[in-house]
């Protein structure tokens, strides 16, 4: 499961990764930290979720724990009122810790998957059109 589940999450964000936004997706722990992961699979999922993504919060200096703890915000308030996820992790979760617990950020990436899937477009994502 946690294979197929990685290769899901690859799949979802091969134009972000191809377009240098994100690096390619290791693991279920350090990979999610910053929350631009999070971020960009509901940007996946419907861009209009998070409309200024790019200008905004991506722009933002990744390397500052503090725009991680926002992106993680960001996301899970998303995920949770826009998608109807619930939230099993708060963003300390995978911000105070050098390695989060992969078993959880795992079920918490499946939740987007059951989501996902069900909506998921046959359509190309907005990256793919633009080029």
């Amino acid at each position: 499961a946690k294979v197929a589940l990685l290769y899901w999450v690859r799949i979802q964000l091969e134009d972000y990764i191809g377009a240098n936004l994100i690096p390619s997706i290791q693991d279920f722990s350090r990979s999610w930290r910053t929350g631009v992961a999070f971020c960009l699979l509901i940007h996946r999922h419907n861009p209009a979720y998070i409309p200024d993504l790019f200008n905004t919060h991506l722009a933002m200096d990744l390397t500052e724990k503090s725009t991680w703890h926002q992106l993680l915000r960001l996301a899970f308030d998303l995920g949770t009122n826009k998608m109807g996820i619930q939230a099993y992790l708060e963003p300390e979760d995978l911000v105070d810790v050098d390695y989060p617990h992969e078993p959880s950020v795992m079920m918490y990436v499946s939740e987007y998957y059951k989501v996902m899937s069900r909506f998921q477009k046959e359509e190309p994502t907005n990256l793919k059109r633009e080029r």
